[in-house]
């Protein structure tokens, strides 16, 4: 039986690129978007919003993934509100960050122990937030396998 991922998002520059890894690799792939760009006849896909939890619920009923990759959370809100939802769908929660959550100011290769955010820009606060949210839910929940990739 083929491993099922869920993506929230999937046609971005880097999402589609994990698209067409997951496919390749022989994963049975579930997108979650609005269905504004086209997406590979492979894929199962269920236009919504990626906020209108009642819609999505109604769709995905008593479905089960091996991972759930979240790519639009951009806010600690929408975060907690991601997690909670799809964490009932899978064992496996990632977040999609970014690397900008290191404070790129002081240059050089970064490392996951370098100083972290940016505090001009908003969306390396809200992220580098997120990533601390994620951590509580974590402890909180009793919730072992999640992460956060750069």
């Amino acid at each position: 039986m083929k491993k099922s991922v869920l993506l929230i998002g999937g046609t971005g520059v880097l999402s589609s690129a994990v698209t067409t890894e997951l496919l390749h690799q022989g994963f049975a792939v579930t997108m979650i978007n609005r269905g504004s760009r086209s997406v590979s006849e492979s894929v199962t896909l269920i236009k919504s919003n990626c906020n209108n939890y009642p819609s999505i619920k109604e769709n995905l009923e008593s479905k089960w993934f091996d991972a759930v990759i979240d790519f639009l959370c951009y806010t600690p809100k929408q975060l907690a509100d991601s997690f909670t939802f799809y964490s009932k769908y899978t064992n496996q929660y990632f977040f999609i960050s970014s690397c900008a959550v290191y404070n790129t100011e002081l240059g050089g290769i970064f490392e996951e122990d370098s100083p972290k955010v940016l505090n001009q820009w908003q969306y390396s606060i809200d992220k580098w937030e997120c990533e601390q949210t994620l951590t509580k839910l974590r402890k909180t929940e009793g919730y072992e396998d999640l992460g956060f990739l750069r």
